[in-house]
């Protein structure tokens, strides 16, 4: 997959036969699937447009807003879906001021084939430009609504259920385990000290599940593991203020510290709990792994 990043005003011209998808792709959903599946049965070549920094960062003037899928997460599911091109459309103040008409005059700077996008997907300055303004202009296929488990799927509602915890729910609706990865960084070396080394990840701009212990894989390179994965404050020992983001993967005592560590949520034991003693921990956290190990390594 080829990656160009382009502004408004240094457009390029695309490949001929190429269906243009276009929205904030944020999580990569089934949703935005559809969008793919679509271009690919009207056109030989798929391009994917998506925008950086995140639109919503820049309207509202949010610093460091936490993503599902941060833009290099994004580039690598595009291309899992045979997308051949992905435009990076620079998001700043004057594409966010940025008239619905010029937008379009943009767009056909790009001089794609077709044109394909939910139906709700708006654009222009305020978000007053439609799906029918596109229909106006271009040979536009819209993808309709796309519901599961009783309602829409969108980014916002994976959020929410991120943030309530039903972790299983929210890999239904992205049609894959929701994925996080970062640095392995030095913490307080405490869970060493009671049998349960942690790899602390640095996570950077990820949108995180709600706090607790989740089951999930473990990916270093290629070789796969499970373990357990404390997402809070640590209430018990070594309160931080911080949100700490912990493995303790199982089966395993590598010192992988400055590496980089794949993290997919496969789901949530329960939520963070402050212990009165450490022993009340320790037991507690023997449970987690039990259960972890017995489920998914089967011993």
């Amino acid at each position: 997959m080829k990656v160009i990043n382009i502004n408004i005003n240094k457009p390029i011209k695309l490949p001929l036969d190429t269906a243009l998808c276009i929205g904030e792709f944020d999580g990569v959903h089934l949703g935005h699937q559809e969008l793919f599946k679509t271009a690919s049965r009207i056109c030989k070549n798929i391009a994917v447009m998506t925008f950086e920094p995140h639109p919503e960062a820049v309207i509202k003037g949010i610093k460091n807003i936490k993503l599902l899928t941060p833009i290099e997460e994004r580039l690598k599911i595009f291309e899992r879906f045979n997308v051949n091109i992905a435009l990076v459309v620079r998001f700043d103040e004057e594409l966010k001021k940025l008239d619905k008409n010029d937008f379009i005059v943009f767009l056909k700077k790009l001089n794609f084939k077709s044109i394909v996008c939910g139906h709700d997907f708006r654009f222009g300055y305020l978000g007053i430009g439609t799906k029918d303004d596109l229909i106006n202009s271009f040979d536009t296929h819209i993808v309709s609504k796309f519901e599961l488990l009783g309602s829409r799927i969108s980014s916002s509602r994976i959020r929410q259920l991120l943030s309530s915890g039903s972790i299983e729910d929210a890999n239904t609706l992205l049609g894959r385990k929701y994925h996080i990865y970062g640095e392995v960084i030095h913490g307080t070396h405490k869970g060493r000290t009671i049998g349960f080394p942690t790899a602390n990840i640095k996570y950077d701009d990820f949108y995180l599940p709600q706090t607790g212990v989740y089951i999930c894989e473990v990916f270093l390179g290629l070789e796969k593991y499970y373990g357990m994965i404390n997402i809070g404050h640590n209430p018990t020992m070594n309160f931080q203020d911080e949100l700490r983001v912990e493995v303790n993967i199982f089966n395993f005592d590598l010192d992988i510290y400055g590496k980089k560590i794949d993290i997919y949520f496969l789901e949530r034991v329960r939520p963070e709990k402050k212990f009165y003693t450490t022993d009340e921990l320790i037991k507690e956290l023997k449970k987690n792994r039990e259960y972890g190990i017995r489920k998914y390594l089967g011993n």
